[in-house]
């Protein structure tokens, strides 16, 4: 079938039947690239499906949507674009051109190697030749290591769920949408204030006193028995 712009077009049933016969997909996988379909933009050749709307779609947990976008990125089965806090990831479904059976002569060249060319330092004035540095990856915290954060500098339980919630439904970014490098940083910068901080009434005036859950090992803390009670119930 072509479009009036002159664009093949495939049948829904041969792209279904495409998908079923790639025998290197787990079954999550070949629901998660019917998933996409239902989004495809036949113009632009992509899609931008939010990890909530694929979650209703498939019935699959978020966790396992993202697993198996990178198995399926690194299978080279579709391509991803990451996106941020606003503007989601964009999708390019490589399977779909796999159906362009038309033989097509790809010439010959002989490659062209390209002389390679040490980067030079970059010379810091008065102090000599400044170092490359390889930059930290930064890997997001536990909800328990947030919560035990928080008590030790004595601020409130809740307080650091609302916060780890937060950071961790934006994928670790802040409110302007920049990759928290640091969360212990944007913890004490952020959260870290004296309306925050646990307080105890003493002879008539507020004192500030030490967490009740500081030394309690994370299991013994009524919020996380709770927080654990909720998620069997789920």
């Amino acid at each position: 079938m072509i479009d009036k712009n002159g664009n093949e077009i495939f049948p829904i049933y041969q792209l279904i039947d495409l998908i079923f016969d790639l025998d290197y997909l787990s079954s999550s996988e070949k629901l998660l690239l019917i998933a996409f379909m239902r989004f495809y933009n036949r113009k632009t050749k992509r899609c931008f499906p939010g990890l909530t709307t694929l979650s209703c779609c498939t019935g699959l947990a978020r966790k396992t949507i993202i697993e198996n976008i990178k198995k399926l990125s690194k299978k080279k089965v579709i391509k991803v674009k990451s996106g941020n806090r606003i503007k989601p990831n964009e999708y390019s479904l490589l399977f779909i051109g796999w159906l362009d059976t038309t033989p097509q002569t790809t010439p010959q060249t002989t490659p062209q190697t390209t002389p390679q060319t040490t980067p030079k330092p970059s010379k810091v004035k008065g102090k000599g030749i400044k170092k490359n540095k390889a930059k930290k990856v930064f890997i997001p915290p536990k909800k328990e290591d947030v919560i035990l954060y928080f008590h030790e500098n004595s601020y409130k339980t809740e307080i650091a769920v609302k916060a780890f919630n937060y950071y961790d439904v934006a994928d670790w970014h802040d409110s302007t949408g920049k990759q928290v490098s640091n969360w212990k940083q944007k913890m004490q910068s952020v959260w870290f204030k004296s309306k925050n901080k646990v307080r105890n009434k003493i002879d008539g005036a507020d004192h500030f006193k030490d967490n009740v859950y500081i030394g309690t090992p994370i299991e013994d803390i009524p919020w996380m028995n709770e927080d654990k009670a909720g998620s069997k119930d789920d």
